[in-house]
């Protein structure tokens, strides 16, 4: 099955975030650019089996940050351009405590 899905700037926001949870199979998501608030990062973060992840240049906030922060599978991360404060830094640090590449 796919295990790798680019869907960069297609504004897909939090409802194309959820549908994408459907994809168990996926490794490796690319989403950046699009839209993608506290909502959609959520359900992201029930995709337990992505091992890499870019949710750059989206609208996700401390709440989304802490919810991906869960993702304790991945061994990269990319969340750069997000509306990410103090508290989803510290959510974030520690996945990188864990040894995953976390670039915000």
């Amino acid at each position: 099955g796919l295990t790798t899905l680019d869907g960069s700037f297609k504004r897909i926001g939090d409802a194309g975030a959820e549908a994408l949870c459907k994809m168990t199979g996926l490794k490796t998501l690319y989403v950046g650019n699009n839209q993608i608030g506290a909502a959609g990062a959520k359900a992201l973060s029930k995709m337990t089996g992505l091992t890499a992840l870019n949710v750059s240049m989206n609208q996700i906030s401390d709440a989304g940050a802490e919810a991906i922060s869960k993702l304790t599978g991945l061994t990269t991360l990319y969340m750069g351009g997000n509306r990410i404060g103090d508290a989803g830094r510290r959510e974030l640090e520690k996945l990188s405590k864990q040894g995953i590449k976390v670039y915000y």
